[in-house]
């Protein structure tokens, strides 16, 4: 028998490891792994948010990502990974975090450029959705992630303008 590929996850009928069991064995490992691990976090700081009242667009995507991740969890599995569920599921994580994040400088806004803090367990939900979206299909995972990408930078051009003009505001 050949030796096997670690790249590859389980045997074929040729005896040879399929690339496709791979993307699987990943895919599967992601969905457990934020299931386990970020997903309670996630909905255990949503149930404690008090930011949801005075934020819509935060109560709209708690949602959205509420939804996603119980039909990773319970329901339609296949459903939940579709392109265009998982574009609304990382834009509704990425504003999830937004909300819950804050933008700050350093040290004095005219000489250093805001940063985005975020929690730990929001950026991880962000990067492994955005991951996933990679990983269950290179074609079309590929523009699930170019399109969050560029919503992405639009969101954070936006808001470290915003971060900076508030900065200047307060610096008169």
């Amino acid at each position: 028998m050949a030796p096997l590929d670690p790249l590859e996850s389980s045997v074929t009928g040729s005896g040879r490891l399929s690339m496709t069991d791979n993307s699987d064995t990943r895919v599967t490992a992601m969905v457990e792994g934020l299931l386990e691990y970020i997903a309670p976090l996630l909905l255990a700081a949503d149930a404690d948010s008090r930011r949801t009242a005075s934020n819509p667009g935060l109560g709209a995507a708690q949602a959205v990502v509420a939804a996603w991740l119980a039909d990773l969890a319970d329901g339609d599995r296949a459903d939940a990974l579709r392109p265009e569920r998982l574009d609304a599921a990382l834009r509704a994580l990425f504003v999830r975090a937004l909300s819950l994040g804050q933008v700050g400088f350093r040290a004095d806004p005219t000489h250093c450029e805001p940063q985005l803090q975020l929690g730990a367990e929001d950026h991880a939900s962000v990067e492994l959705a955005r991951d996933l979206a990679e990983a269950l299909d290179p074609a079309t995972g590929a523009d699930v992630v170019a399109r969050f990408d560029e919503y992405r930078e639009a969101m954070l051009t936006r808001m470290f303008a915003m971060a900076r003009a508030a900065a200047e505001r307060n610096r008169r």
